[in-house]
């Protein structure tokens, strides 16, 4: 019997040796850490975020018929008043005015791999019109201070009989977004794809308004659907 029982100890001893060995081995493998990291969210990537000051003006724009086709860098408009847009821009499009801007989207695509796509950082409103039988895409990256791919510092307004697609994809990035400020959708065919939130008017001060139109969010791994 005592040598079946010390037979037994053998084995378990044995048998811990070799697992504290794979242990071993296992702790100094890189593999084995990022798995471990994976499973504590340590691994998660974060860029850094783009402040609002490193991110160029680039050319300034002062016709009222503008075809994003032939710009290479971010545009700004810094006078109020309508504009038209067409084309291809894969850069920022920056509202820098003290009066209110309207811009009719007339089939644009812009996509920004580093903030907004549209970003109406001065002190007037900004209104988008959806031209009728047209379809415009807006599309957002990395990480920014206008963490929102349709971002507005004042109220926005939107409105038309086209479509606007809008994909959020900055990190924790929004799909449209104020900062305490009004959002109004009177019309339009809208679909939104968001990291975070597809429509916010942060903090107290702003309320969101839909008056009518066709809305699909995808945020947060949730769809909603306005009608």
């Amino acid at each position: 019997m005592k040598k079946q029982t010390i037979k037994y100890l053998g084995i378990v001893l044995i048998l811990v040796i070799v697992l504290g060995v794979v242990i071993a081995i296992a702790v100094n493998d890189p593999e084995y850490n990022n798995i471990i990291k994976d499973i504590k969210g340590e691994n998660k990537s974060i860029s850094k975020e783009t402040k609002a000051s490193a991110i160029e003006e680039g050319e300034i724009i002062t016709d009222n018929q503008v075809n994003l086709d032939n710009y290479d860098s971010n545009v700004t408009i810094k006078n109020g008043g309508e504009y038209e847009l067409k084309g291809i821009l894969s850069n920022t499009l920056l509202i820098n005015s003290p009066e209110d801007v309207i811009l009719n989207l007339n089939g644009v695509d812009i996509e920004s791999k580093e903030t907004a796509a549209i970003a109406n950082i001065g002190e007037g409103a900004l209104t988008i019109k959806i031209a009728e039988n047209t379809t415009n895409i807006l599309s957002d990256g990395g990480s920014s201070e206008y963490d929102a791919c349709l971002y507005s510092k004042k109220a926005l307004n939107i409105e038309g009989n086209g479509m606007l697609t809008i994909k959020g994809k900055q990190e924790e990035g929004k799909g449209i977004a104020t900062e305490n400020n009004n959002i109004t959708i009177n019309s339009g065919v809208l679909y939104i794809e968001s990291k975070d939130d597809g429509i916010n008017a942060v903090g107290d001060g702003g309320e969101i308004t839909i008056n009518g139109g066709e809305i699909d969010i995808k945020a947060n791994r949730r769809w909603y659907r306005f009608r």
